[in-house]
């Protein structure tokens, strides 16, 4: 961050990061969803959460027109009739599909 607003932010605005921990927990995900939108006021969100968390907050975002992206769930169900919301995960049917190419030793 220390270097994008060394040369100005983006849009002339200064940027920050903000964390919170969900505890990979629907109910905390959805506190914190509503947190980061009321009290916090940012202007996007970048997820590094799994799959059940995800799922809770995803719609969250989506109605508040809020970018969501969710850089870790799987579930197939997150990204679907969410304008707002990206999946750059692997989906789990490919993880599962990919593991049975393995080569194994007999």
């Amino acid at each position: 961050m220390k270097f994008v607003n060394a040369e100005g932010g983006i849009n002339g605005k200064k940027v920050a990061l903000i964390h919170y921990d969900d505890r990979v927990e629907a109910k905390e995900a959805v506190i914190v969803a509503r947190k980061l939108i009321e009290s916090d006021k940012v202007v996007g969100v970048v997820s590094g959460s799994y799959s059940t968390p995800t799922r809770a907050a995803a719609p969250i975002f989506n109605q508040n027109k809020m970018p969501y992206i969710s850089t870790i769930g799987t579930h197939p169900e997150i990204p679907i009739d969410r304008k707002y919301v990206v999946q750059v995960a692997v989906m789990s049917e490919i993880h599962e599909g990919s593991g049975r190419k393995w080569p194994r030793k007999s």
